[in-house]
């Protein structure tokens, strides 16, 4: 009984260490995965010339974008009270990630002619109104951990990012 019941309490213990806290490190370190990842994106719409079969790297690329994303979430939601510097150190990458997330959208919403010829415009709309969800999720996650005196530049930079993403969407309803 003994043995059952300190095996009950490593078990218990190890999870907790793999759930273990995040920090700033961690959230730049998603940062730059997203990023790598919304530049994926981009190459796979440029690239895009037509085609059902040929639409796959682009659903891959978004796939994997969305679960960078989702994981920025997770550990964003298990990370503490940001300093004021990580705040700052986090902002400047959410700013260098707009130009790539704003080129991104553009290169999709510039393909709207070949999608719409292959019939997957709406299928494009529900992909790019997902990462908009996410990423306000990701978003609401990192105001939630910003130092006092960052949280209106960062709740700035979602309203930016969420302008860019209903641009998008829009483009797609109509």
């Amino acid at each position: 009984m003994v043995a059952v019941k300190n095996i009950i309490f490593f078990i218990t213990a190890a999870s907790a260490l793999t759930i273990g806290k995040r920090d700033a490190a961690t959230i730049l370190s998603d940062i730059s995965t997203i990023d790598t990842d919304v530049n994926a994106l981009t190459t796979a719409a440029n690239n895009y010339n037509g085609g059902i079969l040929a639409a796959l790297p682009i659903t891959s690329a978004e796939s994997t974008l969305d679960t960078a994303i989702n994981q920025g979430t997770t550990d964003a939601e298990a990370t503490s009270q940001l300093s004021t510097t990580d705040s700052n150190s986090v902002l400047t990458a959410i700013q260098n990630l707009i130009p790539d997330i704003e080129a991104s959208l553009t290169a999709v919403v510039d393909k709207k002619a070949d999608f719409a010829a292959d019939g997957i415009t709406s299928i494009v709309q529900s992909d790019l109104a997902t990462l908009k969800s996410d990423t306000d999720a990701f978003a609401d996650a990192l105001i939630a951990i910003a130092s006092a005196d960052t949280t209106s530049q960062a709740q700035a930079e979602k309203a930016t990012i969420d302008a860019d993403f209903q641009a998008a969407i829009d483009a797609f309803a109509s």
